[in-house]
């Protein structure tokens, strides 16, 4: 699948015989997608106990913080002794520019205001620097969901509504 997304203009997914979807790597993964994934490595091997839970529970509540509006959902994926991967949902058409002209867009209580509706990659680097030291940060990165994780989601997609 890695091949496919970096040397491929367009990719169809097949499964049993059947098209699901046909595109550019990028669009399959902005339509399908599970989001993005955030990995933080800890300089320490051993957190104290509480310190991890504090980690966790900061990147867990970025969802409430008014700058990070476009967020759906924060879930913990992983946890190694010294790292936690987190999945970022973000919220449908957040990735779009929405135009100034405020009086077409639908009242949406779960958005705080309509700046923070638009998707920001840069917002999440804020967000993980502003903590970096404060929680012994040694790395991390931000990546969009692999071509491979949007074909697993199709298919298990596809088996379940097969299974009704």
């Amino acid at each position: 699948m890695e091949e496919a997304e970096f040397l491929a203009n367009r990719v169809a997914i097949i499964d049993n015989g059947l098209l699901q979807c046909i595109g550019t790597p990028q669009h399959l993964k902005q339509k399908y997608a599970q989001g993005y994934e955030l990995i933080v490595n800890e300089e320490r091997v051993k957190q104290h106990e509480s310190q991890r839970d504090e980690i966790v529970a900061y990147f867990l509540s970025m969802i409430d913080r008014p700058h990070c509006g476009f967020l759906q959902q924060v879930d913990l994926i992983e946890t190694t002794p010294t790292s936690l991967k987190f999945r970022l949902l973000i919220r449908q058409g957040c990735d779009d520019k929405e135009d100034d002209n405020d009086d077409n867009r639908k009242d949406d209580n779960d958005r705080k205001d309509h700046s923070t509706s638009v998707f920001s990659l840069a917002t999440l680097f804020q967000e993980v620097e502003s903590v970096k030291e404060k929680f012994g940060i040694l790395e991390y990165s931000l990546s969009q969901t692999t071509l491979e994780q949007v074909f697993a989601a199709l298919v298990k997609h596809r088996e379940a509504e097969s299974m009704l």
